[in-house]
């Protein structure tokens, strides 16, 4: 990073340092002040279990005395005494007989006997009560006594929800191991909404305090709700033994209810310190993401001062500002990062991201995308602050009425634009980043909510060798990047960068690496699909000295243009080649291409001039839009003339639409440093509109050769061609005689004399081998060729 970029980031860095210090400051106070309250939470805790074991054992006491009073006449009758009833029969044979008797004859009291009998009697009933009460609330009193086999804590519901759908529940507990009170929580539906609810939390008594020990929590009642007993280890109390203790502790607990008022105030204040520590880890988060943002955006082709005004946008999103930026509309040809760039974003913001195309909006039937929209918005703000990063929206907000959208377009871009203008009150925590290839065709209505556009265009040279580098530092190479390959790179995209050089790592494992190897590799790579001319050199071509003097110096430009950028000397944008037909302006136009090692694309006139108005200016657009993707590129237009004609109202509206659109292009390339070079030819240069001919900084007049240029093409035609004589002074005569001839008309002439010896050949023996170029065949056509 730049200076200036540096600068950003150090006072960023700076402010969040002093927020950080701030923050702990505000932490530290806030716990300090929580936990002045957790020791009657302590308390509280131990008095409630005090207060349960008297309330389960009152209760037992209770069921007891209910049951012996239901229990009387199954006692009095002494059965519970013995399990075999034959017993209870000799029992009662020996109360009313046998004692009586027995007593009577030893002590000659018959009353006595009796009186002994009776009281034995009592004695037994009572016994047999006992036992039928015991046996009869058994399993009442096994399910409450069991209550006093817990330890016990509590919680509370904050009343906000969490945020998260899976644990909406934000918990303050307490007592808890090592004082970790916070949690999030989520109970079944059943029990309904519970926020704001206190808890009385049962452990298992042989087991420790923690989140997997929790049987089952008891909610206090509050306003109109009632108190619950709500199971949370499924299969831990038997369902006999739970509807006993539910009856019993949602009775009772209207009698606990004073002892949770500790955890109240305890959670009003941990509350605040929650908050404030929230905030001082999302500092935290902030001050890595800054310290490692130079690292952290190394491998995205993208200027210091672009990606300055990407962040200082989101940095006012996030720190919810105003005025709240909208969004961001990133732009540029494909694999220059935009996608990534959104993705990096989400990584500096911290927050939630949600990233969609058209396939997840756009629905099978007209009524279904508006909802589908509207579900996507909605949740957006449930996670705010949230970036929406929207890839390829060319394809996603088309223009309404245009021939890129249908009915189920135009219901996108309506329902999207009602959701981002806000009729929601959070509609401002949405921050949308979209990436598109074509701008053009986007709804203006959508353009005009992005707070700004920005274009992410292809890597100047320093970027390709910052991109380069990091690629061969992931690949665990060491390679040093020279200008040579930084140069043979030019026109590729970061996307391209990482392809090449994936490409060459798999083709050179077991390899060592060179400057040679890789420069093969790069041409190997960038000849596959795309626009680099063959191999050409000026020996090629026959002009005058100064002309040829001309176009090397142009050439030389043209390959230097990122450097002589830097030292604010600019390169020609529009250059005019003009003169008659046949002078070779489309092979000077190639062979400059070859010679500066720039990217080649000729268009005629048919690429450019469409049926309908305004399809031909967009066939301009997308033309130069495929320029600037193989940039550097010298995009070629032949016979400029015929389309691009002076706009004086005799003209056809097709051509006032591309010269248009052709000079908004041109100011756009202008403004681009090293990208596009527009070369055009015409035969007839005063028809070319007169606002277009002033972009062509250039002309360079290519006129017909004279008689040394003649024989000099004329010569390098023969030498390729089987001939039976002297082809330098064949060419020295031959000039001599076509004068006002063309390189064009010359190669005709010898193409046709080459016909005539094939004929020749094929007549005298049918063999082909012996064709031969003699001089009659050259001097008999040449007043046929023009």
């Amino acid at each position: 990073m730049d200076k200036s970029q540096e600068s950003y980031l150090g006072q960023q860095l700076q402010q969040a340092n002093q927020a950080l210090e701030a923050a702990a400051k505000e932490v530290n106070t806030s716990k300090e002040q929580a936990f002045q309250y957790y020791s009657d939470v302590e308390t509280a805790v131990q008095d409630v279990e005090l207060t349960i074991h008297t309330l389960v054992q009152n209760r037992i006491d209770q069921v007891l005395t209910q049951a012996r009073k239901e229990c009387i006449g199954l006692g009095l009758s002494l059965r519970p005494l013995f399990i075999n009833q034959k017993f209870v029969i000799m029992l009662w044979i020996g109360l009313i007989l046998v004692i009586p008797f027995l007593i009577g004859f030893l002590i000659s009291s018959k009353f006595l006997g009796y009186l002994i009998a009776i009281g034995l009697y009592v004695f037994l009933s009572k016994k047999s009560i006992q036992i039928a009460a015991t046996k009869k609330s058994q399993n009442t009193i096994d399910a409450i006594q069991s209550l006093k086999q817990y330890s016990f804590s509590f919680m509370h519901f904050t009343e906000k929800e969490s945020g998260d759908s899976a644990y909406p529940y934000d918990v303050v507990r307490a007592p808890w191991p090592n004082k970790d009170v916070f949690s999030s929580w989520r109970i079944n539906n059943e029990f309904g909404p519970l926020f704001g609810a206190d808890f009385i939390v049962f452990h298992p008594l042989n087991m420790p305090i923690d989140s997997e020990n929790i049987h089952m929590v008891l909610s206090m009642p509050k306003n109109d709700r009632k108190a619950a007993l709500i199971p949370i280890k499924a299969g831990a109390i038997q369902q006999s033994i739970w509807s006993i203790q539910k009856a019993f502790l949602q009775e009772v607990a209207s009698k606990l209810e004073n002892y949770v008022k500790p955890i109240q105030v305890f959670s009003e204040y941990a509350e605040i310190w929650a908050k404030d520590h929230k905030y001082y880890n999302t500092l935290q988060q902030r001050l890595k993401t800054l310290s490692t943002v130079v690292e952290e955006w190394s491998d995205i082709a993208i200027e210091e001062e672009t990606l300055d005004r990407i962040l200082k946008l989101v940095d006012l999103f996030i720190s919810d500002r105003k005025p709240t930026p909208k969004g961001i509309l990133l732009y540029g040809p494909p694999g220059t990062g935009k996608t990534l760039i959104a993705r990096k974003l989400q990584k500096h913001a911290n927050c939630h991201f949600e990233a969609v195309n058209i396939s997840d909006l756009k629905a099978g039937y007209i009524g279904q995308t508006a909802p589908k929209v509207k579900a996507l918005w909605q949740r957006c703000r449930d996670n705010a602050p949230t970036i929406l990063f929207i890839d390829e929206c060319e394809s996603t907000f088309a223009r309404r009425g245009g021939a890129d959208t249908d009915a189920f377009g135009n219901e996108l871009v309506q329902t999207f634009l009602s959701e981002w203008d806000g009729f929601n009150q959070d509609a401002g925590k949405v921050f949308v980043v979209a990436a598109t290839n074509r701008k053009d065709i986007i709804d203006n209505a959508i353009l005009s909510r992005f707070t700004t556009t920005i274009e992410i265009g292809l890597p100047n040279g320093k970027a390709r060798k910052r991109i380069l580098e990091n690629e061969f530092a992931q690949a665990d190479m060491q390679f040093k990047v020279n200008d040579d390959i930084v140069h043979e790179t030019a026109g590729m995209s970061g996307r391209d960068l990482h392809t090449l050089i994936a490409s060459l790592v798999a083709e050179s494992l077991n390899r060592d690496l060179n400057a040679d190897m890789l420069l093969e590799h790069i041409r190997k790579i960038r000849g596959k699909g795309s626009t680099n001319v063959k191999a050409m050199t000026w020996d090629d071509i026959v002009l005058p000295n100064s002309t040829m003097s001309e176009f090397q110096n142009l050439g030389k430009e043209l390959r230097n243009a990122e450097k002589l950028a830097e030292l604010g000397i600019s390169t020609p944008k529009g250059i005019l080649l003009y003169g008659p037909p046949g002078t070779g302006k489309t092979q000077i136009a190639r062979v400059l291409a070859s010679q500066s090692g720039l990217s080649f694309i000729g268009a005629t006139t048919s690429d450019l001039k469409a049926n309908y108005i305004g399809q031909s200016g967009s066939k301009v657009k997308q033309l130069f839009e495929q320029a600037r993707s193989q940039a550097p590129c010298i995009l070629f237009i032949d016979e400029i003339d015929i389309v691009a004609g002076a706009r004086n109202g005799s003209n056809d509206s097709f051509i006032q639409e591309i010269v248009g659109q052709m000079l908004q292009e041109l100011d756009g390339i202008a403004t681009k440093e090293g990208q596009v070079f527009l070369l055009a030819a015409s035969n007839y240069p005063e028809n070319i509109d007169s606002a277009l001919m002033s972009r062509l900084e250039r002309k360079i007049e290519i006129g017909l050769p004279n008689e040394f240029a003649r024989s000099q093409i004329i010569a390098n035609i023969l030498r390729k061609k089987p001939t039976n004589f002297d082809v330098e002074t064949i060419a020295i005569q031959l000039a001599k005689q076509t004068e006002n001839y063309s390189g064009r008309d010359l190669n005709s002439l010898i193409t046709r004399a080459t016909r005539h010896a094939v004929n020749r050949a094929l007549q005298t023996g049918d063999d082909i081998e012996n064709t031969k170029i003699i001089e009659q065949d050259l001097f008999n056509n040449i007043e046929t060729v023009l």
